[in-house]
Order: C-alpha cells, then structure tokens, then sequence
C-alpha cells in the first residue's frame, strides 16, 4: 500500500504542468482525468502486490482452498486501491511532493499505531474505537486468519493428540481480531470507497474554475 501512495504521490508534480495546460484548453473534465490516471496507476501498481503475495502465500504453505486463496487475493486488490487513493488524496492537497509525502507518513504511522494490540486491549474507550479507522487493521485480520487457516498446534502423548488447537485462533485471540472476514472485507471496502470519493472531491475543487 505505500508503495502505491508513494509512486503517485511521486508522479503529480511531475504531470500537474501538463495536466493544468490540457485542462485549460478544455481537453477533458478534471474528474474524468483522475479516474483515468487512478485506473492506469492501479493496474501497473498491483502487479508487484499480488507477486510478493503468492510468493509468501506458497512460501508459508498456506490453506490452498479456492475461498482462502480468494480471500487473499482479494485483500491485496483492495489494498492496492486503498493505497493509490491515498496517495492521490496526499498530491492533490500539497503542491510539491515532500509536504505530500510526511503528510502520508504521518497517515501511516497512525494507521500503524491503531491495528494491532495497543489498541485491541482493554483499554479506553477512545483508544479502542480508534482501530476502526485504521484500514490495515482490517486487512491484517484477514491476513492472519487466511494465512494460518487450517495450521494446528497439536500435543501428542503415547500416540494420541491430548491438545489440538488452531494456530489462527490463536494469534487473533490475543489480538482481539474478532470482527470477522465477511465484516473486515465490508470495513475495508468502505475505507476504500471513501478515499476514492475524497480525492475525487479534492481535484474538482482544486479545479472546479477550469471547468
């Protein structure tokens, strides 16, 4: 993901003269524009994504069942969309790429600080609501439970399993990944959607009088 935020917000600069010469010659909507440069943008930035994920995915030996395999598929795309709207959001509020840059840091480290178990403990109320606005967290939980679906933590004894347990149920027990893939997909989705719909407001308002 910030390596998609990145490499946009690292390609604005270098377009916006040419970007702001065409929109002045009414060459195209600024909208139209955005959606078109995102496209492009998501479809190069994925790829790299989607071959580091089947890599570790058979790496690890992951659970090879078409659903779970989907359901990390999935995810990475999701992120991948999460990542160039981010970075779209970033350039199109700064004029120069460094401001755009320590402002998506400063995004990041947020997102970072609110996915894991700082805030799933049993904390404060505020700390704990704050995981919900840290799409990775949502995005690590399906991870997690993809990756280790299926793998058991198993004691035998004179040749029989006393203790069996699910190394997934685990490691989301202690985390307090309880949301739920079906949910996290929903919560991921609507994070996905909004920065999408942000930067779009962004560029026609930065725009609107070229229109």
């Amino acid at each position: 993901m910030f390596n998609s935020a990145l490499t946009v917000i690292m390609q604005i600069p270098l377009q916006t003269p040419v970007f702001k010469a065409e929109l002045m010659s009414k060459m195209y909507h600024p909208v139209t524009y955005f959606y078109g440069r995102f496209i492009s943008n998501y479809l190069f930035d994925v790829t790299a994504p989607l071959l580091m994920f089947f890599t570790a995915f058979y790496a690890l030996g992951a659970n090879t069942e078409p659903q779970n395999v989907l359901q990390c598929v999935g995810v990475t795309m999701l992120m991948g969309i999460l990542g160039n709207a981010v970075g779209y959001v970033c350039a199109l509020l700064f004029d120069d790429h460094v401001n755009a840059r320590n402002f998506l840091v400063m995004i990041l480290i947020l997102w970072i600080c609110n996915m894991g178990v700082l805030v799933n403990i049993d904390t404060n109320a505020f700390t704990r609501f704050a995981q919900y606005l840290s799409p990775p967290r949502f995005a690590s939980e399906i991870m997690l439970k993809s990756l280790t679906n299926g793998k058991h933590i198993s004691i035998v004894y004179e040749g029989q399993v006393i203790y069996d347990l699910q190394v997934g149920e685990v490691f989301a027990s202690s985390l307090k990944y309880n949301f739920g893939i079906s949910n996290c997909f929903s919560a991921l989705g609507c994070w996905s959607l909004f920065y999408v719909l942000s930067a779009t407001c962004v560029i026609w308002f930065r725009n609107w009088k070229f229109i």
